[in-house]
């Protein structure tokens, strides 16, 4: 199981090796060959609008089967789908937890904001060694985890096995709600909000940085990112974090990004200070980056 493999394009997946040429592309609407694969070789992909989840053979580069979550689906929710939008992989349990958004696209005003309705989203386990779904939610009905916030937009695995998710909320007239971040303990599938965000700005990322301590990006009315620190015991925001470069990704210690000039470098939280990697500048036609990653 590689949890970079995750996504939620429902076209195609390619996997390259070294940055150099796609090795690999996979057609995800091929409904799978039925051939059992080896953990080690093996990716889930989640196909955001469809309630489908399908398995790739990394080795062999053939679809294998697909996993079919329709049964999440809200009977109230026009789009059909019970929308797996974020997902996590823990290679102690050998688990893998989808989270369902279970919102209706239909019902997106013109200014982008959900109504609020009586519909949860859910957390559903997956047993990466045999593809089933597993009990997440102990004595309670059904075997899906529910979550308290709406429109759940990024799921992280912390140190002690619980899930700490991002959601981005709904609305309930022009009032923003049920918009923050929850841990849910997967033993029992219980979960608590630990941070209820009510500044109204959109939440753009979280990143775990220790067993109670985080960094949260937003993104305020006129799209500028603001950072700060987050203390999931607390519930509460520490101060602004000043120059953090775009597009970051975490080392375990320090932020990596690039800054304004294109050049790669590593931020410390502590300190607010960048220090450079890479004097790489833009040319050709980038101008900025929307993503970077780190690989082993």
């Amino acid at each position: 199981m590689h949890a970079d493999d995750l996504a939620d394009s429902p076209g195609g997946f390619s996997a390259g090796v070294d940055g150099s040429a796609i090795k690999t592309t996979f057609d995800l609407k091929d409904l799978g060959n039925g051939d059992a694969v080896a953990l080690a070789d093996k990716a889930y992909v989640p196909l955001l609008q469809q309630s489908l989840i399908t398995i790739l053979d990394l080795k062999a580069g053939t679809v294998s089967s697909r996993i079919d979550l329709s049964k999440y689906n809200d009977p109230s929710d026009s789009d059909g789908s019970a929308d797996i939008g974020a997902a996590v992989y823990d290679s102690t349990k050998k688990v893998a937890y989808f989270v369902l958004g279970r919102i209706d696209f239909a019902t997106f005003d013109a200014a982008g904001h959900l109504p609020c309705t009586t519909t949860k989203a859910l957390v559903v386990a997956i047993d990466a060694t045999t593809d089933k779904v597993i009990d997440l939610n102990g004595a309670a009905d059904g075997q899906a985890a529910e979550l308290s916030l709406t429109s759940p937009s990024s799921v992280s695995l912390a140190a002690d096995g619980s899930l700490v998710v991002l959601a981005d909320g709904c609305y309930s007239g022009a009032t923003l709600k049920n918009s923050g971040v929850e841990v849910v303990d997967t033993t029992t599938g219980l979960s608590q909000v630990v941070y209820a965000s009510i500044s109204g700005d959109f939440l753009g990322k979280l990143i775990l940085t220790g067993a109670s301590s985080a960094l949260f990006d937003t993104f305020d009315s006129s799209f500028t990112s603001h950072w700060y620190q987050l203390d999931l015991t607390a519930g509460k925001l520490g101060n602004e974090l000043t120059g953090v470069p775009d597009a970051v990704s975490f080392d375990g210690t320090n932020l990596l990004g690039v800054d304004s000039t294109g050049a790669v470098v590593s931020y410390d939280p502590a300190t607010g200070k960048s220090t450079a990697v890479s004097k790489t500048t833009w040319a050709g036609k980038y101008t900025s980056t929307g993503s970077t990653a780190l690989v082993k």
